[in-house]
Parts: structure tokens; sequence; C-alpha cells
């Protein structure tokens, strides 16, 4: 087993503006290397990833204090330069818990889409969905949205989740989260896929949503997204955690998500699967199932051969994944471009230390 016990990492001052510096611990690398070079203790996790206009947009969970477990939500912005590869600008934290309400401890798993979205008189053309708690335990989680313009300063739209958990009805559980969004009109319709899970059951649901005005929601009743076809390692098959695009030609929507059952230290899943449905499951789940494109993405899927920088077992756990897509959640290229969780393991004799080593890689997948 890998743990960060055994290894001897890196200590080094780094500036972080005129008269400020703080330590920076490197991160070990056990596979395909991060796409961002963050230190121990600072957490980059749950992706939501889209192009537009030649720039690439992260929107992914992380933590402003090292070691400590306070969930915001930050943005990189890419672009390829003239060697081809991907330069990304600084991390901009673009939304944080509130003082007092219901995602008061923390926010997480955010998704984003563009649209036209109006609320309180003004249209906005993005739209993220986000989850939040106000428990300091990692659960009874809800959903909330907000707005933007620019993608960088985001208005929560009022100070209720806008699908809610009730833990006097269903437990004290997870609750909702880890939203995906998909626009089907390109303004303000949209299907927003989420896990549900309470003391019984956890599954993946979808609710189709009008935010043409945010200020006079419409929703549809949630309904469970079928599992037909899809496979975990053992047991039962367990959806959630999920993201998915859609291609617009075939109206095939793809599906990442992780395979349960999870792992320990940490608990997240080891292995994630691809695959694809024509959309009509959503409606007639009876006649259609998914199809697997990639059985399972494991740690020997993620090993890296290359000379000194070889890793040949790759990263243990693998979670929490995006397919990248375009700016309302469509298919773009012929191939498929994930973006997923990779982090360190731990022990029982470890600290805590690996709970913050989770960052995010990408794999291609070729047809």
């Amino acid at each position: 087993m890998k743990n960060l016990k055994f290894l001897l990492p890196i200590i080094l001052l780094v500036s972080c503006g005129e008269n400020n510096s703080e330590i920076f611990i490197n991160k070990t690398n056990y596979g395909i290397a991060p796409i961002f070079n963050d230190s121990l203790g600072i957490n980059d996790k749950d992706p939501s990833v889209f192009k537009e206009n030649g720039k690439e947009y992260i929107f992914y969970t992380t933590n402003e204090e090292m070691f400590v477990n306070k969930d915001c939500i930050a943005l990189r912005i890419g672009q390829e330069n003239s060697n081809g590869t991907m330069e990304y600008e600084k991390a901009k934290v673009v939304l944080r818990a509130s003082d007092n309400d219901w995602d008061s401890m923390r926010v997480s798993n955010p998704d984003v889409i563009k649209g036209k979205f109006n609320y309180q008189n003004k249209e906005y053309s993005y739209l993220m969905a986000f989850q939040g708690t106000s428990k300091v335990k990692d659960k009874l989680y809800q959903i909330g949205f907000a707005v933007s313009d620019d993608l960088i300063s985001w208005q929560k739209v009022g100070n209720e989740p806008i699908i809610k958990y009730s833990s006097y009805a269903y437990g004290s559980s997870y609750g909702l989260g880890a939203p995906s969004l998909v626009s089907y009109d390109q303004e303000g319709k949209f299907y927003c896929f989420y896990t549900y899970a309470d003391s019984l059951i956890t599954t993946t649901r979808v609710s189709y949503f009008d935010c043409s005005s945010l200020d006079d929601i419409k929703t549809s009743e949630p309904s469970a997204v079928s599992s037909k076809g899809l496979e975990d390692k053992s047991g039962e098959v367990v959806f959630n955690n999920a993201d998915f695009i859609l291609d617009k030609e075939s109206k095939e929507l793809y599906c990442v998500r992780d395979r349960n059952p999870v792992m320990s230290l940490p608990a997240t899943s080891d292995s994630i699967q691809v695959s694809k449905a024509n959309i009509n499951i959503l409606t007639n789940p009876n006649d259609y199932k998914w199809e697997l494109v990639v059985r399972s993405i494991t740690d020997l899927d993620t090993s890296y051969f290359g000379g000194e920088e070889t890793q040949e077992f790759g990263w243990e756990r693998i979670y929490s994944a995006c397919i990248v897509g375009d700016e309302y959640s469509n298919k773009i290229a012929e191939n498929l471009t994930l973006v997923f969780t990779v982090s360190a393991t731990g022990s029982s004799s470890d600290n805590d230390d690996y709970l913050f080593s989770s960052a995010l890689v990408r794999y291609e997948i070729n047809f």
C-alpha cells in the first residue's frame, strides 16, 4: 500500500504575495501527473470542466488554508500555448460557504452551464449548481444554484437550497450532491442529475428545470435514473457520483461514475466507469439500457512510464470524475477527455495528511 508516512516530501518556502510566505510540501505522484502542482494540504477534487472560445475552464473543490477541511469552489482558466500544452492561470476562489445559511460549513462539487438565466431583473449567462451543508460531519448535503456573467463573480440564488433534503423524513445521511447539468435548449432549460443518498438507498436522480426566471423556477418531480447495463466491482449496482454530457447528433447521454463498493482511508472509489445510453432512457427505462464504453479505469490505467518519472503502479484512489464538454455540456469530439480526482492512501497508523493529497488528472479515451 502506498501511504504518506514512507515519503520524504520536499518542503519549500514559496512566495504568496509581497509580504507573505507559506510552506510548500510536494504531493507524491503515483501515476499520471496532476494537472496542477498544489501543495500537500491543499485538496483539488470534484472537477467540472468545459471548453469555450478556445479556453478551458476547470471548476473544482478546494480548501484555502492548508490541512483545514473547509471546502470552497475555485476556478482555473487554461489556454493552449504554442507547444500545444495547456497553461493555467492561478486559482481563483469563486464561491465560499455562507456565514449562517444552509451552506455555512462547506460548498463543493460544482457544475456549470451556459444559458440565459434571469434573476432579480438581471440576465446572467452562466448557472452553477453546487452542494452545501451546515453540518460539521460530511452529511446532510443539499443543492443550491448561483449565477454569473464572467465565471468569476457569482451570486447565490436566494438563501435556501434549490433541491432540499429532509433528515426528518429520510434520516441523517449524505443527502443530495454531485450535481451534473446538461442544457437542452441552450437557454434556461436543463437536466439536473444528482446523487441521492438517504439511510436506505443511494441512487442517481434527475429533475428537469426551467430557470429562465430564477425568481419563478419551474421543475419536475425527480426520478431515479436507470442503472440497467452498469456494472460494479461486486454486488448490486450503486449508481452515484456521476457526470453526464449529451451527444446532440446521436441523442446519446455519456456518463462517468464511481464504481462501488468504496475503499477505506480514504473512503472513496478506486476506479471509475464510462457508459452511454439513448437519452430516452430517462423517460422509458424499460426500453433502454446503458452500454459500457470503458468497464473500468483503475490504478494500472493511470500508471506512467517515462524514464526517471516512471510510476508503474498508478493511483490507488480514482473517483469523482467529469467528462470535458462544451459550455452546454455537449460532447465536443469523437474521443472523450476525462478529468478525475486521485489521491494517496493511508493506514490506521498514519496522520491525516493523506486526506489532503487529492489532485486532478486528465485521461483520454480514444475510440
